[in-house]
């Protein structure tokens, strides 16, 4: 009796999480200081971004061709989010979400732009995937660029590679970006993010002057292991109850609860000595 009832409690624990809608990480808020459209909340996925970023490019007269379209798609990207960490939440990966909550490590951390468009606010990885997807799709040859605590990427154009960081914004322009310009290093970039951070919060994320920054496979698709731990552990949250509720199941259909002898008075036949 007692296996029952921690069963079917145990069912209940994994099944309630699933219909709560709560970010049980750490979110942050609109600083109202960074670039940030709030009537682009209504793009919610990737086709309706490609399709607002070439009418917008049309009206300009860019071609996907052009330097100037991924610097278009780069500050849509800017628009469209402000900083902070899209997550998943208990009801929709109970899984991802419990497990950051309880490491620190990014587990809960979107890695789909499809899911990432459907959030107003992003991480810079985030947003660069985002970007990435974009690029993508438009045959647009792509790297990311990472630093210590900073990820960016190059995109390229008429045989050059360009640098963008959608995040952090930094005001630079299209011939400032070309990677001949700043040739990798930390030191060369983060003059123009001096009116976007202070001088401790750019030396935190791009290290020292002399760091170099690390560039990735072109075309890579990034973080392919997270990828499919948040795929399948968010089937997992669905169907995890299924196996404490059949054990149950088992043990009330083929191990019914074996009555206790009655302790009624009965008639008794006696047998003489």
């Amino acid at each position: 009796m007692k296996t029952n009832i921690l069963l079917a409690a145990f069912t209940l624990l994994l099944i309630v999480p699933n219909f709560l809608d709560w970010d049980i990480n750490d979110r942050e808020t609109y600083n109202h200081k960074e670039r940030y459209f709030p009537a682009l909340q209504a793009v919610t996925n990737m086709n309706s971004l490609e399709l607002y970023i070439d009418q917008e490019a049309a009206k300009r007269g860019i071609r996907p061709a052009d330097p100037e379209y991924p610097l278009l798609v780069s500050y849509t990207i800017s628009c469209k989010f402000f900083h902070g960490f899209s997550h998943w939440t208990l009801a929709q990966n109970w899984i991802a979400a419990m497990g950051q909550k309880i490491t620190g490590i990014g587990l809960a951390c979107k890695v789909q732009p499809e899911a990432i468009m459907k959030d107003n606010s992003a991480g810079c990885s985030q947003q660069v995937l985002v970007m990435m997807e974009i690029l993508k799709r438009k045959q647009i040859n792509y790297r990311k660029v990472g630093f210590p605590h900073h990820y960016t990427l190059l995109a390229e154009s008429a045989g050059k590679w360009y640098y963008f960081d959608p995040d952090m914004e930094p005001a630079m322009s299209l011939s400032q970006r070309a990677y001949s310009s700043w040739e990798g290093k930390a030191g060369n970039l983060k003059p123009f993010y001096a009116k976007k951070a202070t001088l401790s919060e750019i030396d935190f994320h791009f290290g020292s002057n002399t760091q170099m920054a690390t560039l990735g496979p072109i075309n890579e698709i990034p973080a392919q292991n997270l990828r499919f731990f948040q795929n399948s552990t968010a089937l997992l949250s669905k169907i995890l109850f299924l196996f404490p509720l059949l054990m149950l199941y088992h043990r009330t259909r083929f191990f019914p609860a074996i009555e206790k002898p009655s302790l009624e008075a009965r008639n008794f036949k006696l047998i003489p000595a």
